[in-house]
């Protein structure tokens, strides 16, 4: 330490050597003994001669009450619900000539639990990455839709703190798309093998889908052998073939690069502002050109008005495992864009193309 300031409202400000070997675990342990008496702090690097360490009151963090996202839940519920009784109402095959109304209803609470399993526990793997990492979060707060068209827009958590360094921030990133993927995946399997595979000769032009993404190919291939000249339908498998594609295009979408997004949040852990900023507008126009022209605009909307988040210590590099997990997580986006969401029918069709 090279000097000490008092400011207003208590802030206190150090000036601090910038040949420290070791930030990161200090930093953190500063955090645990200041948030004894409500204060908080951060480090950023002044410029190649020193380094600012700011300690601050914590800024209040109300209650958060539990009814609102519950709301929110149980309407997210009944347009999820409706969604897939509106999908499979008067659904027929070669094997199933008709599916009692037991089974719709049945087939569509299982759209349900599909569904919002892929986007609660995407939303969970950000909340596990707080409470590991001692930050504050809401619950989620899931977002309805439109049935027959798209039934929820996802879900979001509140954060009431600032990630307190670099690799905090990569897994708050990076958590709820891997855990979303997990389940998503799981879902494919057990839709895979519900599905009827019907030949080919007796298949009906829009009973059920023609055509599949490359990834359910290889899947099919893999899990239900043998069956050459087959098309695939079946009721509950058109079903939760939706909702793992939603699955597949969120988790594509959250790896992304830009803005606030999850993969905003793991490029801006790895990167420097400015190079984030870049990559941000870059996506943009990735989104534009490939057609998703509603997430290109949303994501224009947030870089205009949302500045990037930075963890409190902004000056400690990410760790080199995560470095490597970086690199690997857009590996894994371009690998779903060129299997799943390139190949699927239902992107194909435009959905979310307005």
């Amino acid at each position: 330490m090279t000097s000490e300031f008092h400011r207003e409202n208590g802030m206190m400000e150090f000036t601090l050597d910038p040949n420290q070997r070791e930030t990161k675990n200090s930093f953190k342990s500063l955090l645990d003994e200041v948030a004894v008496f409500g204060r908080t702090a951060v480090l950023r690097r002044q410029d190649d001669k020193s380094l600012l360490l700011v300690v601050f009151p914590k800024p209040p963090y109300p209650p958060q009450k539990i009814r609102t996202p519950l709301i929110l839940l149980f309407a997210t519920i009944i347009a999820v619900f409706a969604d897939g009784f509106i999908r499979i109402y008067g659904y027929s095959d070669p094997q199933t000539p008709s599916i009692g109304m037991g089974n719709v209803i049945l087939f569509a609470l299982l759209y349900v639990a599909a569904l919002l399993g892929i986007l609660g526990v995407h939303e969970m793997g950000h909340k596990v990455a707080s409470w590991v990492h001692k930050m504050k979060s809401s619950w989620p707060y899931f977002i309805p839709g439109i049935p027959s068209y798209l039934p929820t827009f996802g879900a979001v958590i509140r954060a009431a703190d600032v990630p307190p360094n670099r690799d905090a921030l990569f897994d708050l990133g990076f958590s709820g798309p891997i855990a979303g993927l997990v389940i998503t995946v799981i879902v494919s399997v057990l839709a895979v093998f519900s599905a009827h595979l019907i030949p080919a000769s007796s298949y009906a032009a829009g009973t059920s889908f023609g055509s599949l993404d490359y990834y359910t190919s290889l899947l099919l291939g893999a899990l239900r052998p043998g069956q050459g000249n087959m098309v695939i339908g079946g009721a509950l498998f058109q079903l939760l073939y939706f909702a793992y594609s939603l699955g597949f295009f969120v988790t594509f979408i959250n790896l992304l690069p830009a803005s606030q997004l999850d993969g905003g949040h793991i490029a801006n852990s790895a990167l420097s502002p400015r190079v984030h900023r870049i990559l941000s507008y870059a996506t943009v126009v990735v989104m534009f050109l490939i057609g998703l022209w509603l997430m290109a605009f949303l994501v224009l909307f947030m870089l205009s008005r949302a500045p990037s988040l930075r963890p409190l210590d902004d000056v400690s590099p990410l760790s080199n495992s995560r470095k490597i997990v970086f690199v690997l997580a857009w590996i894994l986006a371009g690998l779903i864009g060129a299997f799943v969401i390139y190949s699927n029918p239902i992107f194909s069709l435009g959905l979310f193309r307005l």
